[in-house]
């Protein structure tokens, strides 16, 4: 699509790009988004931000993206606004952790015994 591009033009994170690759206007796609929602019944209340919101869940949901790196796809500055938006994707692995460390330390027990015996032998 950027093979028309002028010399000079350099490569940005649009989502929306015409085909000279400037970036299409906000007005424009909301307007495109509103025409479908009206002619497509399943898309009443559709906007262009909800696509937005759709990348991230999938990103967390299915990908298991850390969150610093959908906040850097999202552009957010902090990782907080992230995490606000969508902490309620994550799992919550308190459990699978607490489990994790008790079998380590369990490990660890073990292996101080099997020490202690072998210099008694």
């Amino acid at each position: 699509m950027t093979e028309d591009a002028p010399k000079d033009y350099t490569e940005i994170s649009f989502v929306c790009l015409r085909e000279d690759g400037c970036p299409e206007l906000p007005a424009t796609v909301e307007t495109a988004c509103r025409t479908a929602a009206g002619k497509v019944s399943e898309l009443e209340g559709f906007h262009f931000h909800i696509l937005r919101h759709s990348h991230a869940s999938l990103l967390i949901s299915k990908l298991k993206a850390q969150p610093n790196l959908v906040a850097d796809r999202l552009g957010h500055e902090k990782i907080q606004t992230t995490l606000s938006a969508y902490s309620h994707l994550y799992p919550n692995e308190s459990g699978n952790l607490a489990e994790q460390l008790n079998g380590f330390m369990e490990e660890s027990d073990d292996e101080e015994g099997e020490n202690d015996n072998a210099g008694k032998a």
